[in-house]
Order: structure tokens, then C-alpha cells, then sequence
């Protein structure tokens, strides 16, 4: 997977979801240290561990970490965008489906 903060990677058209291993985009703009912290660890207790599963997706974090993946649903086989958001236990809650 490759780990960025250059949303430029999110670009489906440049970057076609065969071609792509799994892309986690990280917020963007001025981040302190904690700021970094806080998005890498809240994407890393999923998407490190399942990182098969994300081949050809998305996956965007952004700055009170929730988790943006987009990804192809695998019953009707669209691409669809699914919000999570990482609870007090560091589970996952779903929050939001952007369909």
C-alpha cells in the first residue's frame, strides 16, 4: 500500500483501481506532529492489518479520523465510499455510507 498525503493518488482516471495496490491519502495542509500521529494511527489497526483486502481502494483519513474508503462493492459491483470512524475501544463504527 502506499501511504501518502498527496490526494493527487485518489485520482481514479490516473490511477485505475487495477493498477492500484491500496492507496491511504492522509490529511492534507499544515499537521503538528500529534495531527500526523493521530491520522496514521487511526487507519493503521484496520487497514495494516486487513491490507489485502484494500487492494484497489481508497482509503482517505482525515483530521478527526474518520476513515473515507472507497472501494468496489462486491454484490452489485459498483464503486461506492463507506465512512468509518474509529470508537473509544478502537473499533470501528460504521458512520456514514456516501453510496
Amino acid at each position: 500500500m502506499l501511504i501518502t498525503g498527496d490526494d493527487d493518488f485518489g485520482n481514479e482516471r490516473r490511477f485505475p483501481e487495477h493498477r492500484n495496490p491500496g492507496v491511504v491519502i492522509l490529511p492534507t495542509g499544515p499537521l503538528d506532529d500529534q495531527g500526523l500521529i493521530r491520522a496514521v494511527a487511526s487507519m493503521l489497526p484496520l487497514v495494516g492489518r486487513y491490507r489485502e483486502m484494500f487492494r484497489g481502494a481508497i482509503v482517505r483519513v482525515d483530521r478527526e479520523g474518520v476513515l473515507a474508503i472507497t472501494d468496489r462493492d462486491h454484490a452489485s459491483g459498483a464503486r461506492c465510499t463507506t465512512r468509518y470512524r474509529a470508537g473509544n475501544d478502537r473499533a470501528f463504527v460504521w458512520s456514514e455510507d456516501s453510496g
